[in-house]
C-alpha cells in the first residue's frame, strides 16, 4: 500500500507541474472536387399550382398571391431527374428561387428547397398532370415522348418538393434553378421560371369616419393610427384610421367623397362649402381635396384624388382625414367617402 500511495502521489506531482501549451492558429482549407464520370441529367421541371391560370391558356406556371394578411400560398418544384449510372447514383437534387428582376430585390437569392423522388406511379402521375396543364418546361434536345418513356421505364424519377411564398412577395417572374449532383458529386442545373401574379390589394380597420363636432372656418384633423384593429369599426373611435398592403406589389390610396350636403355658394372660388385633407402616415404629404359630387350623387363613378406616399408591400400605416366647413348652418351632416388602392412600380 505505501508503495501505490508513492506512485499516486508522484503522479499528481508530475499532472501539477506540467507547462500548459501555449494556443496556437490554425488555418484550414480543403477543395471540393468534381467527380469522374458524367453528371446528372435534368430532362424538366415545372411549379405548381397553376392558380393564376385556372383554364391553362397560357403555358408555364401562374400562382396567384392569396389577398388575405398573412395568408401564403404554397409552391411545389417538380423535376425529371436521371443518370448516365442509373438513379442510384443521384445524391441531392434542389430548387434555388430568386426574386424578380422588377422587384428591389432585384434578382437575388430567395431560398433553396431539397427535393425527393416520388416513385414510379406517383411521378408518372405528376408529369402527366403538368403535360395536361402546359406547366412543364423540356431541357432540350428532351421532349415530352422520351421523358415519358423514361419515366414508365424507371430509367428517371420526378424529384418533387414544397415550401411556400409569403403573401407580400412581390410579384413578376421569379427564376427557379434545379441543381442535380451524383455520387461523384458531378453537378447540373437547369433553370426556368414561374409568374407570382401582381395583385394590388389593401385593407382597412374602419367603415365610418366621424368628424365629430366641428366649427365654421376651422380645420378638423381626425387622426388615424398604425394598430390595425379587428373586427372593423368607426373612425376615430373605437379605430383610429389605418390601411395595410396585403398585396404583392406596390399602391397609392385613392379617396373620394360627396359635399356631405354642405352645397355650393355662386360665385364663390372653388364654389364648395365644405373641402377636406387626406395623408397617409404621420410624415405623409396632406393632399386637400373638393368633393367630387353633391350628396346623393354618383359618387362611384367621380374622379378619385390620389395620395402621393407609396404604401408598400406588407406594410401598415395610419390615415389621416381632416375637414374644413367654410359655409353651414348647424344641424348634422352625413355623407359617403370611397378609398381605393392604386398599382404603383417598384422603384429604388
Amino acid at each position: 500500500m505505501k508503495k501505490i500511495a508513492i506512485t499516486l502521489l508522484t503522479l499528481v506531482l508530475a499532472l501539477s507541474l506540467a507547462v500548459p501549451a501555449m494556443a496556437a492558429d490554425v488555418d484550414t482549407s480543403v477543395q471540393v472536387l468534381s467527380g469522374n464520370g458524367n453528371p446528372p441529367i435534368i430532362k424538366a421541371k415545372w411549379e405548381a399550382p397553376d392558380t393564376g391560370d385556372p383554364n391553362h391558356t397560357s403555358a408555364g406556371t401562374q400562382i396567384l398571391a392569396s389577398g388575405q394578411f398573412e395568408v401564403n400560398v404554397p409552391l411545389r418544384f417538380y423535376a425529371v431527374v436521371t443518370d448516365p449510372e442509373g438513379k442510384a447514383n443521384i445524391r441531392d437534387v434542389y430548387a434555388d428561387v430568386y426574386h424578380p428582376l422588377e422587384s428591389p430585390e432585384a434578382g437575388s437569392f430567395k431560398f433553396q428547397v431539397k427535393l425527393a423522388p416520388l416513385g414510379h406511379d406517383a411521378a408518372l402521375a405528376a408529369f402527366e398532370v403538368a403535360v395536361a396543364e402546359g406547366l412543364i418546361f423540356f431541357n432540350s434536345p428532351y421532349d415530352e415522348a422520351e421523358t415519358r418513356h423514361e419515366l414508365e421505364q424507371s430509367l428517371a424519377d420526378v424529384y418533387y418538393g414544397e415550401w411556400y411564398l409569403e403573401y407580400h412577395q412581390p410579384w413578376g417572374f421569379y427564376v427557379t434553378t434545379i441543381r442535380a449532383f451524383d455520387n461523384q458529386n458531378n453537378e447540373t442545373t437547369f433553370s426556368n421560371h414561374f409568374l407570382y401574379v401582381q395583385l394590388t390589394a389593401a385593407e382597412f380597420d374602419f367603415n365610418a369616419l366621424n368628424y365629430g363636432t366641428v366649427e365654421v372656418s376651422s380645420n378638423k384633423v381626425v387622426g388615424g393610427d398604425k394598430i390595425f384593429q379587428s373586427p372593423i369599426g368607426a373612425a376615430p373611435s373605437p379605430n383610429p384610421a389605418t390601411v395595410r398592403n396585403i398585396g404583392n406589389s406596390w399602391g397609392k390610396i385613392t379617396v373620394k367623397q360627396d359635399d356631405m350636403g354642405f352645397g355650393q355658394t355662386v360665385g364663390q372660388v372653388p364654389p364648395w362649402n365644405v373641402e377636406y385633407d387626406a395623408r397617409l402616415s404621420a410624415t405623409g404629404v396632406n393632399i386637400v381635396y373638393n368633393p367630387a359630387v353633391a350628396k346623393g350623387g354618383n359618387l362611384a363613378g367621380a374622379a378619385a384624388n390620389t395620395l402621393p406616399d407609396i404604401l408598400k408591400n406588407c406594410n401598415t400605416e395610419k390615415l389621416d382625414f381632416s375637414i374644413h366647413v367654410k359655409k353651414a348652418t348647424a344641424g348634422i351632416y352625413t355623407g359617403k367617402m370611397i378609398l381605393g388602392f392604386l398599382f404603383e412600380p417598384f422603384g429604388p
